[in-house]
This record gives structure tokens, sequence and C-alpha cells, in this order.
């Protein structure tokens, strides 16, 4: 973790944002939790995610969800 933030500081925000993500971050018109639901986990909480695409990523008790039936649709 020391390494990251030492080459961080070395080579500037824009080139440790994409050590954090290769794929390259994204603009999206919404946020991509705003319309989001999880079916199979009604309690889960939804992170937005810009790191490739709009994404919403979905954690239930702190531990990821991947079961979402209907993942980012209205």
């Amino acid at each position: 973790m020391l390494k990251v933030v030492l080459l961080c500081l070395c080579l500037g925000v824009v080139a440790c944002k994409n050590l954090a993500c290769p794929q390259g971050f994204v603009n999206c018109f919404v946020a991509p939790c705003q319309f989001a639901h999880c079916d199979n986990h009604p309690n889960a909480v939804c992170h937005d995610d810009y790191c490739g695409g709009c994404n919403d990523i979905w954690f239930e008790n702190g531990v990821r969800i991947n079961d979402c039936t209907n993942g980012a649709s209205s």
C-alpha cells in the first residue's frame, strides 16, 4: 500500500487513478445506482462504480453480492 501511495505522489493523480482502474473511468448521465435494484437481496446496498462503465455494485453486510436478478435495470 505504501508503494502505491508513493507512486501516486510521484506520478500525480491521473496516473494514480489509472492504477486503480486500468479500463479507465467513465462519465455517466445518471448515477448507476439511481434506478438500480437487487431483487434477490432487498437489504443490499448499491455502490456506484465508474471503472470501465456505468456499473452498480451491490453489498450486503460488507460482502459483495453477485446474484441480483435485474442488476441496473429500473
